[in-house]
């Protein structure tokens, strides 16, 4: 009976092992996909992109937004100077 019992828990524990091998793989593959997205998205934003503010009455105002990676910010750039977020 104990051999038996032995015998079943590392089945079970090889099975895991499996299971935690594919978790380790997937979790990298996300990381990998997260990691090409911010490089992706800080590659147009450091040059900048241009952005329209519409107000409730409809006045349109200019702005520009744009990554800063030195002080690691969010800038919108508009007709009163940037603003840090």
């Amino acid at each position: 009976n104990k051999k038996e019992e032995d015998g079943e828990d590392s089945d079970s524990s090889e099975e895991l092992g499996g299971q935690d091998a594919a978790e380790k793989k997937a979790l990298a593959f996300r990381r990998l996909q997260v990691q090409i997205k911010i490089e992706e998205f800080l590659k147009s934003y450091t040059r900048g992109q241009n952005l329209v503010k519409i107000n409730a009455r409809g006045k349109r105002y200019a702005r520009r937004v744009y990554v800063d990676t030195a002080k690691r910010a969010l800038v919108i750039q508009g007709a009163n100077g940037p603003k840090f977020f």
